[in-house]
């Protein structure tokens, strides 16, 4: 079975921090994993990623894939304090008809006490957080899906979270007439949302685009 074969499977992309937050000045590392429901797999292939982060400033600031020994981290270097949000593109490719691309997001806070609105950049498939703070179980979190800026309602959202041990998603549930879900966390840990879009397309070498998107919010405690 080859990289985008296994997409078919369930297989996404996502983001998890080396740590919690960081600094000013300091050279910011991310894991990029590869898997289903957050069981983790040889990371793929590499040279199909790319990477960049929108700055508390506004600012998109490019960012570095480093691979070795069987691992693929994200690295980019944090300016002021504020909140970071790193995305990671998969230009995965065609595979029986149909394109395949997966974005993954994280929220990467620099500095203590971090707290801010997502961004909306317009841009592929997006899970966007109204809010970015430090969670708590038992804490509700209000995401919106869009695609190109366009709000997704009746799309539907996968969640877990990186300590629940089983293949599966434990948690699913559709966005609104507003694209949004409002969801209770009931567990600490990394929580992953994920949405996949399909789209009918006229093109002579694929007849639809099949989009994913994973979004993390780290450290619920």
């Amino acid at each position: 079975m080859n990289f985008v074969e296994e997409i078919t499977q369930g297989n996404i992309i996502w983001l998890e921090p080396t740590q919690l937050h960081f600094h000013p000045g300091d050279s910011i590392k991310t894991k990029v994993l590869w898997g289903s429901a957050m069981q983790k797999m040889v990371p793929g292939n590499p040279e199909n990623l790319t990477a960049h982060v929108n700055g508390p400033d506004g600012k998109v600031i490019n960012a570095e894939i480093l691979d070795s020994d069987s691992k693929i981290l994200v690295q980019h270097k944090a300016g002021r304090s504020g909140l970071y949000h790193l995305v990671v593109e998969n230009d995965a490719g065609v595979y029986d008809g149909k394109y395949y691309y997966q974005w993954a997001r994280l929220p990467v806070p620099v500095g203590h006490h971090i707290c801010d609105k997502g961004i909306i950049t317009g841009q592929g498939l997006e899970i966007v957080p109204n809010e970015f703070m430090q969670y708590h179980p038992g804490d509700t979190f209000n995401l919106q899906v869009l695609l190109n800026g366009n709000i997704l309602p009746g799309a539907e959202v996968k969640i877990t979270y990186h300590l629940y041990d089983e293949p599966v998603y434990p948690y699913s549930q559709k966005t609104n007439e507003k694209g949004q879900v409002d969801f209770t966390f009931n567990a600490k840990g990394h929580w992953l949302f994920l949405v996949n879009y399909e789209e009918k397309v006229d093109n002579e070498e694929y007849n639809s685009v099949c989009y994913s998107c994973t979004y993390v919010m780290p450290g619920v405690i």
